[in-house]
């Protein structure tokens, strides 16, 4: 019976006189089956089911291709196949009763294309739901202007940039933008749509991260366009929303696109993250499918097979070197007017010079040379001597300075301890230069 209709179709078309004939008479057939199912498993040998899956396995295909399935396209844009449902007996496609409010008792039903009439485009959930609120009316689908938002769609949200006196960020309307680049939008998944006792349109779902607002390790790879579901859930207004976008899984999309959806727009999410985003989880389960039946999903010609090699880290050329050390030490142009020679001598050598000169000044020669006379003129007032210790001290300051200076122009990071050149006597021992200082004046 199945494959006379199948025929009839192909012969004549859907659309024709006797295609809408042949579908009255095939939905006549399945109820007077399903009626007689009982005789037919006791002649059969096996359920209406068994007899379905092996007839489609079988004639459903023709060339190498899957057989045309029965097209959906209810004013609610889901594509779920779901309750209680009417064909159109011109276009042949179907739609939910619910959405359409209409019964399946209608004997020639045309959709609102083919009988072109006014529908309300915002679908109200029947029965209520059991976590509706007081006041409250859900939805399957809400407009935003003349944008329609569903259950289970993806969506671009503005930021937040304005807060309220308590505190509470506050979602900026779209209309406030002329241009503005996505990936400074946030990306948000709607699962639940209603309107409060004022008329104004909520949204409530949850939020995708980028590869930049996780936490991970700098070695990770992402694909250039993945996302990471969120268990961080938002009442948002429909008027933050900016646009629709779409949110996949590896498996679809690497089968092809939804129609109607830019590629831009396209996203891949095959991991969630903890609240703290540090830990990552595969998802098994999606559970936000897309129907990837030939009239609502266009498919590739041959599967992609995309690669993680992006990285939301800016790694500089200097250090892919050396084994992914940093190279900057050698590549480091050194001060012009510092000495190239080791400037160890040249602190000590400094130090002795000054410290003579120092022993000469404190410590003149108490006889004058034969041969001069002393040059001091009667009734005239010596000029002023400091004392040993304070001139010392004095001088000492002053060369703390000039030391601390030079270790500060020295290229070497690590402190250098000198602390042996102050050292008192003829014996004086060179000591190995060590990374740890001392506590004293020297301390870089």
């Amino acid at each position: 019976m199945l494959k006379v209709f199948r025929n009839a179709e192909k012969y004549h078309g859907r659309k024709s006189a006797i295609g809408r004939d042949v579908c009255r008479l095939r939905k006549a057939y399945y109820s007077a089956r399903h009626e007689s199912s009982a005789q037919i498993d006791e002649i059969m040998g096996e359920t209406a089911s068994e007899a379905d899956s092996t007839e489609t396995s079988s004639c459903d295909k023709d060339g190498g291709h899957e057989k045309e399935d029965d097209i959906i396209r209810c004013i609610c844009g889901l594509y779920k196949d779901e309750g209680l449902m009417i064909q159109c007996e011109k276009c042949m496609a179907w739609q939910h009763c619910d959405c359409m409010g209409v019964t399946s008792d209608v004997e020639h039903y045309l959709c609102e294309q083919c009988d072109p009439r006014p529908v309300d485009r915002e679908v109200p959930m029947i029965p209520c739901p059991h976590y509706a609120q007081p006041g409250f009316i859900y939805f399957i689908c809400l407009l935003r202007d003349d944008l329609l938002l569903r259950q289970g769609d993806c969506v671009y949200l503005m930021r937040d940039s304005r807060r309220t006196t308590e505190g509470q960020p506050v979602r900026q309307s779209y209309r406030l933008l002329s241009h503005i680049n996505r990936d400074k939008l946030d990306i948000f998944r709607i699962e639940k749509l209603w309107k409060n006792e004022k008329g104004e349109r909520f949204a409530f779902g949850h939020h995708y991260f980028r590869p930049h607002e996780t936490h991970h390790a700098p070695s990770r790879k992402f694909y250039h366009n993945e996302l990471f579901r969120m268990p961080l859930y938002e009442i948002i207004p429909l008027e933050a929303v900016v646009g629709t976008c779409c949110v996949l899984d590896l498996y679809t999309y690497c089968k092809g696109r939804p129609k109607g959806v830019k590629e831009q727009d396209v996203y891949i999410c095959d991991y969630r993250l903890d609240k703290s985003a540090h830990l990552f989880y595969k998802i098994h389960r999606n559970r936000y499918p897309v129907c990837t039946k030939s009239w609502a999903f266009d498919h590739f010609s041959k599967k992609l097979t995309p690669k993680r090699d992006f990285s939301p880290h800016y790694v500089p050329d200097n250090y892919k070197r050396n084994g992914g050390r940093s190279s900057w030490k050698s590549e480091r142009p050194k001060p012009p007017d510092l000495p190239q020679e080791d400037p160890m001598p040249l602190l000590e050598d400094l130090l002795v010079n000054h410290e003579a000169a120092l022993q000469e000044e404190v410590e003149p020669s108490s006889t004058q040379p034969e041969g001069e006379e002393s040059t001091m003129v009667e009734g005239t007032t010596p000029p002023p001597r400091l004392c040993a210790t304070e001139t010392q001290q004095t001088k000492r300051d002053k060369l703390n300075q000039i030391l601390l200076g030079l270790l500060d122009k020295l290229p070497s990071k690590n402190a250098i301890d000198v602390t042996y050149l102050l050292e008192e006597g003829p014996c004086r021992k060179l000591r190995r230069r060590t990374l740890n200082l001392p506590e004293c004046i020297f301390r870089k």
